[in-house]
């Protein structure tokens, strides 16, 4: 397929839009609030892991970062549609953070989490992570007192958590020679499971994995990568250069298209059954969506 095509994709970038407007819409007129008798109001009903330090309930910040990471995802498909592949490693730089978004926002609500306890955790962990990372950035800049006051923040959340026994035991990972973000309980799952939780395999295999891997190839400026992106030319003699115009091919366009707009349906649903929101038109436009990009793969 011509690469001219795409710059000729203004059904699939309408209809996309307009699917991920109204994930947006049902959010903003909800005003970003839980429906009565939602599993989300229903944890309200009584106090649970409450406390200044994390500004309140630790399963309501889990919510409202589910909210944050559906959001980003779709933030960063609006631009990766626009692109359309124009820009190869660019396009896949977005998808691999919309994909990222959309695990994180379905972590975090996915009505398969049993309890409030696993949410509260859950939530923790994700605002530790946040922290930690936030604190060493801070820290190898020279800016230490900033750094300091993060590192007090992290310890006092874990001050916190460490009188919570079913929270889980607390673990300072960050204090190990070789540091990482503290947690409490399990420890968070690597982001490529995140995603293959994205994409459920009855026969085991790791497709997220595999994407992942596909679309981080980039992002890292990694060798093939940029053959991955479709940049990389290789000539006969081996040796190797990179085409400044290259563009994605259409079909190629549609593939992740296709993928990354099923993630965020899937991340879209967990958090919504969490809230209690509708979603009937919101499907409607998804699949409305999904057949504009396919009618690219038939040609």
């Amino acid at each position: 397929m011509c690469s001219r095509n795409l710059r000729h994709l203004a059904k699939q970038r309408r209809a996309t839009h307009l699917f991920l407007g109204a994930i947006r819409r049902v959010m903003r007129d909800s005003n970003y609030k839980p429906s009565s008798n939602s599993p989300l109001s229903n944890d309200t009903l009584r106090s649970y892991y409450s406390q200044m330090a994390w500004s309140g309930e630790l399963h309501e910040q889990s919510d409202v970062q589910a909210q944050m990471a559906l959001l980003s995802s779709i933030q960063h498909m609006s631009l990766a549609v626009e692109d359309a592949g124009r820009r190869p490693v660019a396009f896949l730089v977005l998808v691999r953070a919309a994909l990222e978004a959309s695990a994180s926002a379905h972590f975090l609500s996915s009505p398969s989490i049993d309890s409030v306890a696993e949410r509260a955790r859950r939530g923790l962990n994700e605002m530790l992570s946040g922290c930690y990372y936030q604190w060493r950035a801070l820290d190898q800049n020279g800016q230490s007192n900033d750094a300091a006051a993060k590192l007090e923040l992290m310890n006092e959340w874990l001050d916190r958590a460490s009188s919570y026994p079913s929270l889980g035991p607390v673990t300072r990972a960050h204090e190990r020679r070789s540091p990482k973000a503290p947690y409490v309980g399990d420890q968070r799952p690597t982001i490529s499971s995140l995603i293959d939780d994205l994409f459920p395999s009855e026969d085991g295999r790791r497709f997220g994995r595999m994407l992942y891997a596909t679309v981080s190839a980039p992002s890292h400026t990694e060798a093939h990568g940029f053959a991955i992106a479709g940049a990389q030319v290789l000539h006969p003699d081996g040796t190797q250069t990179v085409n400044q115009e290259a563009q994605m091919s259409a079909d190629r366009v549609a593939r992740f298209a296709i993928t990354c707009l099923t993630a965020i349906y899937r991340a879209m649903t967990s958090l919504f059954t969490r809230y209690g929101w509708p979603w009937d038109e919101i499907e409607t436009r998804c699949n409305t969506a999904l057949a504009a990009w396919q009618e690219l793969l038939k040609d």
